[in-house]
């Protein structure tokens, strides 16, 4: 009995797809063994590369190729619960950074390990001020309407300026939906490309992620839909599971997102 490739070595087991003897140089062990050409991980990873459009199916169901995914949703879930506490907040956020990395380098058939948590964590902290700097925009919004409210409240008897403010509260108020659509609709593009660059810097870069959204405005407008539609009600599906339950969907519908975003983000990892 001797390897397929190296007729020198002695084997340490079968392709479970074709059954060629392989040695450890060959052997690709994962729950089992594989050789090259039979290895599901290396195939799926050359279809996620090639598609060009968004594959929202793959997002929902590549969670469960990972042979250890019940272990570490029950992990994530945990992770979800404590997040309350700021830390394991970042820690999460940087999971998720590490799932957009891996999606975009076409490798979704086993999620990132637990391991590691310092890198998370410092992972997670880049994209928390990135997100805020983003976000400058809407809390500038929100501020001057709230200022307006809060003035308004004070002149009343005066109709003509009451109005005046009154418009400009309902103004105000639809400017910061908008901003905020805006908001979570280049997230995909300035998350993936830290998240695999792993540059604050070229995060910042608008202009970059202005002009990927525009190229690609109709596979936003999907993963937008994705992020206000799906995410929401895989997370609240937990609320059926003795209320508990919310914390695992939720982490669930966070790796759905991170998947999303992580196809977007392709063009970055090239």
């Amino acid at each position: 009995m001797e390897c397929v490739n190296h007729p020198e070595q002695e084997p340490i087991g079968r392709c479970v797809t074709c059954g060629v003897l392989l040695c450890s140089d060959c052997a690709i062990e994962r729950d089992k063994i594989y050789c090259a050409g039979c290895d599901p991980y290396a195939h799926a990873q050359n279809l996620l590369i090639e598609k060009e459009g968004l594959d929202v199916w793959r997002s929902l169901e590549y969670v469960f190729d990972d042979p250890r995914w019940l272990k570490k949703i029950l992990t994530g879930g945990l992770v979800v619960f404590l997040s309350p506490l700021i830390l394991p907040y970042f820690v999460l956020l940087g999971y998720m950074g590490e799932v957009v990395k891996a999606v975009a380098r076409g490798r979704d058939c086993e999620l990132p390990e637990w391991g590691s948590l310092k890198g998370k964590f410092e992972l997670g902290a880049r994209l928390i001020a990135l997100r805020l700097v983003y976000l400058i925009p809407l809390l500038v919004v929100l501020a001057a309407t709230s200022l307006i409210g809060i003035f308004g409240g004070e002149v009343v008897g005066n109709h003509l300026l009451e109005g005046l403010l009154l418009t400009l509260f309902t103004f105000g108020w639809l400017l910061a939906c908008m901003v905020f659509i805006l908001i979570k609709l280049t997230r995909p593009s300035f998350d993936g490309i830290l998240a695999t660059t792993g540059s604050l810097e070229k995060g910042l870069d608008v202009i970059t992620v202005i002009h990927d959204v525009i190229e690609r405005r109709s596979q936003y407008f999907i993963a937008l839909a994705v992020s206000l539609l799906l995410v929401p009600l895989v997370m609240l599906s937990g609320f059926f599971f003795f209320f508990v339950g919310i914390f695992f969907t939720s982490f669930y519908a966070l790796l759905i997102s991170a998947h999303v975003t992580g196809q977007l983000s392709r063009r970055f990892e090239e």
